[in-house]
């Protein structure tokens, strides 16, 4: 999900606004919604 967005920042213009937002992260396979630190404390880390 991190390049996918900074593909989306990297084609966006100096006036567009970007705003993204979540209910729970993910692991790095695309995981979610289980116990773990990536998916329990994405938005704190």
């Amino acid at each position: 999900m991190d390049k996918i967005i900074a593909q989306a920042a990297n084609s966006m213009r100096k006036d567009d606004l970007l705003v993204v937002i979540g209910d729970h992260g993910m692991t790095a396979t695309g995981d979610h919604g289980g116990e773990s630190d990536l998916e329990v404390r994405a938005g704190i880390l």
